[in-house]
């Protein structure tokens, strides 16, 4: 099951690296990255979670769901800088549109 699942999902995950890759290029956070080191890390990332998304979709136990706490917990440390930056800009954006009359 798990190959099936692997092998279902790795397109997606590359997608998913590369779409995170240029986000963070966007933003900035690159400069000191090497993309022949990262790119890896990200697309592993994102398969093992896509893959215990599909499970915890398909058969929403708790040992599922916990499989998903447990990825998304070890996401690479890029990728929360990333997050963070998305979130303040955010509330900055909430904010300004809560100051507009």
């Amino acid at each position: 099951m798990n190959k099936w699942l692997n092998l279902k999902n790795k397109n997606e995950a590359i997608k998913k690296a590369n779409q995170s890759w240029a986000a963070l290029e966007s933003e900035g956070l690159t400069k000191n990255a090497d993309q022949q080191k990262l790119m890896p890390e990200l697309a592993n990332y994102h398969l093992k979670l896509l893959i215990a998304l599909e499970k915890n979709k398909n058969w929403k136990t708790s040992e599922t769901r916990f499989l998903v706490r447990d990825v998304e917990q070890k996401k690479p440390e890029i990728l929360l800088q990333l997050d963070a930056l998305s979130r303040s800009k955010a509330k900055s954006e909430n904010a300004k549109n809560a100051l507009a009359w």
